[in-house]
């Protein structure tokens, strides 16, 4: 990304985490902590980030290597920017690929993990889709 005094700026940031909007710099909404939601729940069900090994999906979901596809005279900005963010080049693989889930949890990890935010599920869809109990509860302290 560049500055208003036109260098790259570097952000400090794990690429692979970032949702595609706010690795392009865009506006974040709630449907980037949607994102995030769904890159920790995904790593918490394979114990690898869906970015990790290089690995990305096709528009069907099936996994494949990532690969540049670009001229020559923009490969070095464009190879950069694909292996500091594959997520804005392609899919996360399906969490079922990499780990026998039920298929509703499943489910709602890819849906977080989609690229278009307005195609994510809202806060409280996904909060009923894992199935977690809504509005606020007290928490008291134990004695």
């Amino acid at each position: 990304m560049l500055g208003l005094d036109g260098r790259r700026q570097f952000r400090a940031s794990c690429g692979g985490y970032l949702a595609p909007e706010q690795a392009r710099g865009a506006m974040l909404t709630p449907a980037a902590d949607v994102w995030g939601i769904g890159i920790t729940l995904y790593e918490a069900a394979t114990g690898d980030a869906p970015f990790d090994h290089g690995t990305t999906s096709d528009e069907n979901g099936d996994a494949a290597q990532a690969a540049d596809h670009t001229s020559h005279e923009d490969r070095d900005d464009d190879h950069a920017e694909t292996h500091r963010y594959p997520q804005l080049h392609a899919r996360a693989p399906s969490v079922a690929t990499r780990r026998r889930l039920p298929r509703s949890l499943a489910a709602a990890i890819d849906s977080c993990l989609t690229p278009a935010p307005d195609s994510r599920p809202t806060l409280t869809h996904l909060a009923a889709a894992l199935e977690l109990p809504q509005g606020r509860r007290e928490v008291t302290a134990e004695p």
